[in-house]
């Protein structure tokens, strides 16, 4: 059954990243629950507001600071996702919050193609509250991790945490922490560092549209750019190399679409694994999110890990490199722990 859910009033306010872009490119980029077509028609239909004034013009250039009202009514979606049995190991949970381990090659949500067999699916079978947090299809889901990447995936509880966690992705207060083992010959510039971050402008590709790519450095002149361009961000550490094979930790400082694929692969040492971007084979996509560093509601800070599979620890064996050295060095010998707030 398929129902047409109440209109929700949202509001957002454009920050130096979405200045200068179309309005409906910009609101969709901020709002991505919703879809570009989506967003038009509500401009189409002078249901947006911007600074206070209702704005028609899909092509209106935004404003840092601007002030961007509307009420967007939300797809047709499935009336509910359907419950199954389906094993998930949970690393953490609380009244707001779950923390899983999603294993490779599961979806996180329904979608086409995808019905069933997801993440969520699982959750719903378990928890069975979550049909009403958020939106039904993607019910509590606070981000999201590619099929093929395996790792630590945050789910809220309540609309509370929904919200509060949601925020901290956001506005990029959540420190991210993943495994990657990649395969290439680094650019000299960067091959004899062991640490070093990347930064340019990503976007899809014009071709295949479920493909990103590096368009340019920030130095690349507006005019040249696509107009669904974002700044991506990341930071790559060494903790080991043996011939092409490198290990890192990797903490990606936006959050967008592939985004330590394809830095990996603008690198010319893409992940293991990796069949869209060029990595060698393996027996999987060997891209793990190991932690996550996250303040809780109350103030405390919590901090989660997941451990990779088998798979991925025998791929660390063969380049000498034990996942409890990782985990000594990086991280701690438990699932999750919470920090009390040390400020006066």
């Amino acid at each position: 059954m398929k129902h047409k859910e109440k209109n929700q009033k949202l509001t957002c306010t454009v920050d130096s990243e979405h200045a200068g872009k179309r309005l409906d490119i910009a609101v969709a980029l901020m709002c991505p629950e919703y879809s570009r077509s989506q967003i038009k028609r509500v401009i189409e239909s002078n249901e947006l507001y911007v600074n206070g004034n209702v704005e028609y013009r899909a092509n209106y250039k935004v404003q840092k600071n601007d002030s961007i009202e509307f009420e967007i009514e939300k797809e047709d979606v499935d009336d509910r996702i359907v419950p199954e049995n389906i094993p998930l190991t949970i690393l953490y949970e609380d009244e707001d919050l779950l923390a899983i381990n999603k294993p490779i090659g599961m979806v996180v949500h329904p979608a086409t193609g995808n019905w069933t067999g997801t993440v969520m699916n699982g959750l719903m079978y378990k928890y069975s509250e979550l049909e009403d947090v958020g939106q039904t299809i993607r019910s509590g889901l606070i981000h999201r991790l590619d099929k093929d990447t395996s790792g630590l995936l945050l789910v809220g509880k309540t609309n509370k945490g929904l919200w509060h966690y949601s925020r901290l992705f956001s506005e990029r207060k959540v420190k991210k922490r993943y495994l990657a083992i990649t395969s290439g010959n680094l650019p000299d510039s960067f091959a004899h560092l062991s640490e070093f971050e990347v930064r340019n402008y990503v976007a899809r590709h014009s071709v295949n549209r479920k493909k990103m790519h590096v368009v340019g450095d920030l130095d690349m002149p507006e005019q040249d750019r696509p107009s669904d361009v974002r700044i991506a961000h990341t930071k790559f550490s060494k903790i080991s190399s043996k011939g092409k094979n490198i290990v890192y930790i990797v903490e990606p400082k936006t959050g967008r679409t592939h985004q330590i694929r394809i830095h990996s692969k603008y690198l010319h040492s893409p992940i293991v694994g990796d069949k869209i971007y060029g990595g060698v084979t393996a027996s999987r996509m060997m891209l793990h999110a190991f932690s996550l560093e996250l303040t809780m509601p109350d103030g405390k800070t919590l901090y989660i890990q997941a451990e990779p599979d088998d798979l991925f620890k025998e791929y660390l064996a063969n380049l000498g490199v034990a996942y409890e050295y990782i985990q000594d060095k990086f991280g701690i010998n438990r699932n999750y722990e919470i920090v009390e707030d040390s400020a006066e």
